[in-house]
């Protein structure tokens, strides 16, 4: 079984995106997933540190159980890390004693390993990277244009995506420097709210500018359409982003991260920039849009496309029969 049920209130993608492709992937690796609770399955997953009551149950029916954490930080329901003072992350202590009695957790990368390590976690990790659906990276041109309508995109408009957090006010503020450093490009800020009326929302509306164009957010179909109008895609959070990241890089954005490397969760070999702060984010997005970065926009989105559902279904098998020590498996 993989369980993840977000709130009916929160207008949030992430966590959803997640469970489809963990799904996609038992499908072509011939596991039967589960979409309820009351049979009982050989491994129960999880993706949000809200499920932990859920954990305990199948724990006490003698359910194997995985967690996946860091996949869907921009999502409230499924977020594990809290973002303080100057962007230092922390795992929150319910996510921390969660995950503590997951058989295994899974997260995006090795410096996951090692954060989840440095902050006590002394379980099992592995790394699982999360492919992408075939839809993902392939948007139909009709699709497209329906996004290029409802942002009131033009053609020739210069096109740059952020997602976030409106409560990160050093990472807007990052996106309004930059933003007043390029006038000439459309910055389009997607971020996640717990209520439909949100001070922090409508803070940041009030504060952006006039080439900012500032969204909770919306529906995937429409997150994609405007993905492929854009030729940048910018993260300001130091959350990481890789489901966002990933779809960015496969749908030929240049990537470029506002923050430190090193203190980041991205392995080395991301094709992605880094700028130390908004200045030189501009001049790495100017050279995006003057087209000097072709050849490395080319390489990111080779490697984004090789993480095959394929890829995907083959680890995540292996890392479940690990855990039943069978090679056949019937969970979700």
């Amino acid at each position: 079984m993989i369980h993840y049920s977000p709130s009916p209130r929160l207008e949030v993608f992430e966590g959803a995106r997640l469970r489809k492709t963990l799904k996609a992937c038992c499908e072509q690796a011939g596991i039967v997933w589960l979409d309820t609770s009351l049979s009982k399955p050989d491994i129960a997953h999880f993706l949000s540190p809200k499920d932990e009551s859920k954990l305990n149950d199948f724990k006490e029916s003698g359910v194997k159980t995985v967690v996946s954490a860091f996949y869907a930080e921009h999502d409230p329901d499924a977020r594990f890390l809290h973002v303080g003072r100057k962007g230092k992350l922390t795992l929150s202590r319910k996510a921390k004693r969660m995950l503590a009695k997951a058989d295994l957790i899974t997260v995006p990368s090795q410096k996951a390993v090692d954060f989840l390590r440095f902050c006590g976690v002394s379980g099992r990790i592995e790394v699982l990277l999360m492919p992408l659906l075939p839809y993902m990276t392939q948007e139909p041109p009709h699709k497209r244009k329906a996004g290029e309508s409802y942002f009131a995109i033009m053609p020739g408009d210069k096109v740059c995506v952020c997602l976030g957090s409106f409560k990160n006010r050093e990472g807007l503020k990052g996106l309004e420097e930059t933003a007043r450093l390029l006038p000439d490009v459309r910055f389009y800020f997607f971020g996640a709210t717990k209520h439909a009326f949100s001070a922090s929302y409508n803070l940041a509306v009030s504060r952006s500018l006039s080439n900012m164009h500032v969204y909770r957010l919306t529906s995937g179909d429409l997150f994609r359409s405007l993905l492929s109008s854009a030729k940048a895609y910018l993260v300001t959070d130091p959350a990481p982003d890789f489901i966002g990241m990933g779809e960015a890089m496969a749908s030929s954005s240049s990537v470029v991260v506002i923050g430190s490397k090193e203190a980041s969760l991205y392995d080395e070999g991301l094709v992605c920039s880094f700028a130390k702060d908004a200045k030189e984010a501009a001049v790495l997005l100017q050279a995006v849009y003057n087209l000097e970065c072709e050849e490395s926009i080319m390489q990111a989105a080779k490697s984004a496309k090789s993480q095959s559902v394929a890829r995907g279904a083959a680890r995540l098998s292996e890392l479940y029969g690990s855990l039943l020590g069978e090679n056949t498996h019937e969970n979700e």
